[in-house]
């Protein structure tokens, strides 16, 4: 039968000049094939043990082609665990009308591979995703080829880098050495349910509704590569690199039946193993013979890395450092709502500074105690009274709050909480609280002179474009923070409330990074995202329940 799953796609990829070269049996896709010649029907579906003892007989009934895809065609990871490999063989055998074959499985998600990566990795692909252009039929064939929410990911990262960094990605050429598969999981879902997969939500629900109309399956498959890539920092310089990556692809799709059939990439995760540069041109070199940097102020010679050092030491230090990327994944350091390639995204920006490495770990615990410290001081009587009555109130809170706030930052807090009380009679003071959860949602960095920087920090003025005078590295970090906070709410002398509320916080911490003695995290803003009310007795607070548990 006609094998449908890439084929158009990959019509289009030919089109576009999008060079696959991969062929299995005169056909370049992703195998389906039916179980039996009877008819399809999506519902209802089989429930989960009837499921498991269908997909179990099946594997004894395929052993000795599975024998072979394990020993001798080496299809799934070395060391995968025999019970693990077990539960992997059932799930590709739960599907009752459709087989996915292996060996054509594994050609075509190469296919896919090269694909993605090579439009991903193309000017065209970054001024399209920038909007500098409005069409690209690259663009067309990676919408193809990936669902819905990972081809937005990948299109907003792809912008990001062109109009952030001033950077485009060109992939010269790609060779993929190996391909295995490293899991597999099978799940029965509602049309909501899938709804939220192609949406984002890469995780499959772990029990199956009993309304479930829709078989699915993810595999999840590991390519290792060797690339050529050619960096380039717009009207500066560029550099042809060589590069070892392994990357981790998951691909998903219906399998009711052999129709239904449409394997898409759903997320990737990928790392540098080696990286070589080949060549360096720098443009200016060619046009005026002077290479030289800008002279700094005050005669300083140069102290930061430019151009293409600048990308080039990013790299290196972020392929260094990627095993904390894993222990960071394995922490839950990143905000749920990244995907993988923002989460890689902003790892590579913690990479920035050139001598100063960020432990977002470490960063996190402090940016807890910091949150904590800062509402417990916002929402006071003590700081409040010291605003209103300055002469006969301690100083003490807001010394303390200073500390942990950017000046700007300070003045806008505290005229809030004035004008609040003596314009409208609201007051809120914090009677209990605790810091769920952290999470690092997104980085900026830059480079400013001093003067930059202390006005960004004390009136809020913006910086504009990176100032060659600057001087020291900046770095911003985006919290989303998590609290229960225990409120007692005051309306003049009208009315007291009494509240638990459930805050999600984005705070904006700002530091210098120069180097790693200059460190000072400070909150440089801070904004409620989401919010949950309900009354409590003013005796009960989350202290009190805290106890409780603990009896």
């Amino acid at each position: 039968m006609a094998l449908r799953a890439l084929a158009s796609p990959l019509i289009a990829a030919r089109r576009a000049g999008v060079g696959v070269g991969v062929s299995v049996g005169g056909k370049c896709a992703i195998c389906r094939r039916s179980w039996s010649s009877s008819s399809f029907s999506s519902t209802p579906l089989k429930g989960a043990a009837s499921t498991l003892y269908s997909a179990c007989k099946r594997v004894m009934d395929n052993a000795d082609r599975l024998a072979k895809y394990e020993k001798e065609l080496q299809l799934f990871h070395a060391g995968v665990f025999p019970p693990h490999l077990w539960w992997m063989l059932v799930q590709l055998h739960m599907p009752e009308h459709s087989e996915v074959e292996l060996v054509e499985f594994l050609e075509g998600a190469k296919v896919a591979a090269k694909v993605q990566l090579k439009a991903v990795n193309s000017k065209e692909f970054a001024e399209f995703a920038a909007g500098w252009v409005d069409n690209s039929p690259l663009a067309e064939v990676l919408a193809a080829f990936c669902s819905p929410q990972f081809y937005e990911n990948i299109k907003r990262a792809a912008a990001d880098t062109l109009t952030d960094r001033n950077m485009t990605l060109e992939l010269q050429e790609i060779e993929i050495a190996h391909v295995e598969v490293t899991s597999v999981q099978y799940s029965q879902l509602t049309e909501s349910q899938y709804d939220a997969q192609m949406a984002g939500l890469t995780q499959l629900p772990f029990f199956w509704s009993a309304d479930a109309t829709i078989e699915y399956l993810q595999i999840q498959v590991t390519t290792r590569s060797t690339e050529t890539t050619k960096m380039t920092l717009v009207d500066q310089e560029e550099c042809i690199a060589l590069q070892d990556n392994t990357r981790t692809w998951t691909f998903g799709s219906k399998v009711g039946s052999p129709e239904e059939l449409e394997w898409r990439i759903v997320d990737t995760v990928g790392r540098n193993n080696a990286a070589k540069q080949l060549s360096r041109t720098v443009y200016a070199d060619e046009t005026t013979g002077d290479s030289e940097e800008p002279a700094l102020e005050y005669g300083e010679t140069p102290q930061f890395e430019r151009g293409m050092d600048f990308a080039y030491g990013m790299w290196q230090r972020s392929t260094e450092r990627l095993p904390k990327f894993e222990e960071y994944q394995q922490n839950g350091v990143f905000s749920q709502s990244l995907g993988g390639l923002r989460r890689m995204l902003l790892f590579v920006q913690l990479q920035m500074p050139r001598k100063t490495e960020v432990d977002a770990v470490d960063f996190l615990e402090g940016a807890k105690v910091a949150v904590e410290a800062n509402l417990r001081a916002v929402n006071s009587a003590a700081f409040r009274e010291y605003l209103v009555d300055g002469e006969n109130s301690s100083p003490e809170v807001a010394e303390r709050l200073q500390q942990y706030c950017t000046p700007a930052y300070y003045n806008m807090l505290a005229l809030s909480v004035k004008q609040n009380f003596l314009k409208r009679g609201v007051a809120i003071e914090c009677e209990d609280m605790r810091v769920e959860t952290a999470h690092l949602a997104s980085a900026q960095y830059t480079r400013l002179t001093e003067q930059e920087y202390e006005d960004e920090v004390t009136i809020k003025k913006a910086p504009g474009a990176i100032n060659p005078k600057a001087t020291l590295e900046r770095l911003y970090l985006c919290a989303d923070v998590a609290t229960v906070e225990d409120l007692k709410l005051i309306h003049g002398d009208r009315e007291i409330r009494y509240v638990q509320q459930q805050n999600l916080y984005g705070v904006v911490f700002e530091s210098r990074v120069t180097t790693p003695d200059e460190v000072d995290w400070r909150i440089m803003n801070m904004r409620l995202v989401k919010k949950t009310a309900i009354e409590r007795k003013p005796e009960t607070s989350t202290a009190a329940a805290d106890e409780k548990k603990t009896e």
